[in-house]
């Protein structure tokens, strides 16, 4: 503190005025919010804050005169506090993060800053180290590091389904094929059913795919959430077994809510399936639903979460818990805590898909020996819309004519759609790309009547664009785009024009053909 403009202060008042600054600089210090140790040379500690005291959980009177060493985890190897004392041993400032042990045996990871305190003459006396938890941090870095490889796992199950679904149509396509030529054997078309029995089981296991990476098409209605979950209970106490307790408890004024109800039943069956494998030898299964209204302070704990009203529900176990190691990874697809065969691994994995979706997201509690908690947050919707009308029953296939451009990459598929629709009467021309399809399109003598194109092409061209070319050189040219992915992702940068239809694979030659026919009857 400089002194006033006038005379020469008297030793009385710069002993005064020292004194003020002494007296200051201690306040400051004690009121900081991160934690300060000063030390000697030799690293005993002679002065610590309010806030050191908090962290560590030690008294001042039981650390001064003790060197910090006895907050050692044991995670830092002997060379890692070699190499800090050497830092600051030659003046200068040491920068870094460590594990410490707390007085209750706890551990934290701290940020430290230690900084050399120098004489009049230049000689290191000191150090004085500021101290912060950065466990909150650490959790949130940990957290958005999940969240970024959930995300990079739902892009590689949304391709891998895409595969999978053009393998599934085929084999779909000449099972239907094959079971109009074997209705007069019996036997033969016994072995056909099986064989699409397990087809179907295989569609089973891709739609779960895309919904874990939120690539499953929604179908969104307004949904009473408590008559969802009241409709599910009988199906939950068959499903958990009769030495596991349901209780069912709902919040009051609970508000609408737009949602897929097949989803989102998917995905309360789903957790209860995880909880009733949690509780072999029986426990209690609680599903609580409330509105709720979260706070900025809790949504900065989670990643995905928002400040905002929503719609949460509680699905609660009294089972053996998940091991904190495995935690992190529960939401993995085909990860696996259960016997080899028992589980694919996607059940947890859908519902984080299926949660993700409808723009939610899922907090989980748990604990060895005392159950586990997910808690599922839906957004809330005041105004949700009308509910779709009901889809009319489509007629059986008939003949058709015309003539159909098929592009699509995968040879098996293309192969397919060409014997289905030529079988119905319809003359077909293949290409492979978008510009075989240009190709096609100008060699061609006569009228092409409709395009089916898979969006997704090898090249430049892909199916909505060569749509859009062809639909330059003829306006109102039928249209038909397939995808092994899924509507959504298909719409979602395609205006909705007259004449152009979506074909979700795996189809059958019941539903190209019924397409089809719909897309020329308009025409």
């Amino acid at each position: 503190m400089s002194l006033p403009p006038g005379p020469q202060a008297s030793p009385g008042g710069e002993r005064e005025d020292a004194a003020e600054q002494l007296s200051l600089l201690r306040a400051a210090l004690e009121a900081s919010a991160n934690g300060i140790v000063i030390t000697d040379r030799h690293g005993a500690i002679v002065w610590c804050n309010r806030a050191y005291c908090q962290l560590s959980g030690y008294p001042r009177q039981e650390v001064l005169g003790r060197n910090p060493r006895f907050q050692k985890s044991g995670h830092h190897p002997a060379a890692f506090y070699r190499g800090l004392w050497q830092t600051i041993l030659v003046g200068q400032v040491w920068q870094g993060e460590m594990i410490n042990r707390r007085k209750d045996g706890s551990e934290y990871p701290e940020e430290q800053t230690i900084t050399p305190v120098r004489d009049g003459g230049g000689r290191i006396t000191h150090f004085i180290a500021v101290k912060q938890d950065i466990s909150d941090r650490r959790r949130l870095e940990s957290q958005l590091r999940q969240a970024q490889k959930m995300d990079a796992l739902g892009q590689l199950a949304g391709g891998v389904a895409h595969d999978f679904n053009n393998i599934m149509t085929v084999v779909r396509g000449y099972l239907d094929l094959l079971s109009a030529h074997t209705a007069a054997d019996p036997e033969s078309a016994e072995l056909i059913r099986e064989v699409a029995g397990a087809a179907e089981r295989a569609g089973n296991l891709t739609r779960q795919l895309l919904a874990f990476g939120s690539r499953q098409p929604m179908q969104a209605q307004p949904v009473d959430l408590a008559a969802l979950v009241d409709n599910l209970v009988k199906m939950l106490r068959r499903l958990i077994g009769e030495n596991i307790l349901l209780e069912v408890h709902h919040g009051t004024a609970l508000p609408a809510l737009q949602a897929d109800p097949a989803l989102l039943e998917q995905a309360l069956l789903n957790l209860a399936v995880n909880a009733r494998d949690a509780m072999p030898n029986g426990g209690r299964l609680t599903v609580t639903t409330a509105a709720v209204t979260v706070e900025t302070a809790h949504a900065l704990q989670h990643p995905a979460a928002r400040p905002g009203h929503f719609l949460r529900v509680t699905v609660q176990d009294t089972g053996h818990g998940i091991a904190p190691e495995v935690l992190p990874r529960i939401f993995d697809p085909f990860f696996t805590t259960k016997p080899s065969g028992s589980s694919a691994g996607l059940g947890l994995a859908t519902v984080h898909g299926i949660v993700q979706q409808h723009r939610g997201w899922i907090e989980v509690e748990s604990r060895q020996g005392s159950g586990t908690t997910f808690r599922l947050y839906l957004p809330a919707r005041p105004n949700p819309v009308a509910p779709a009308s009901t889809t009319p029953i489509k007629p059986l296939p008939r003949r058709g004519s015309g003539t159909v451009l098929v592009v699509e990459d995968e040879g098996p598929v293309r192969e397919l759609a060409r014997l289905i629709l030529e079988q119905f009467g319809y003359q077909v021309l293949e290409a492979t790309t978008g510009q075989q399809a240009l190709d096609a399109w100008g060699a061609h003598p006569g009228p092409i009547d409709l395009l089916l194109a898979d969006v997704v092409l090898p090249g430049d061209l892909d199916g909505r664009a060569l749509a859009k070319r062809l639909r330059t050189d003829r306006p109102g040219l039928p249209v038909i785009l397939t995808s092994g992915y899924s509507t959504t992702l298909v719409t979602k940068d395609l205006r909705p024009e007259e004449g152009i239809r979506l074909l979700q694979k795996p189809f059958t030659p019941t539903m190209l053909l019924q397409t089809v026919q719909e897309c020329l009857d308009a025409q």
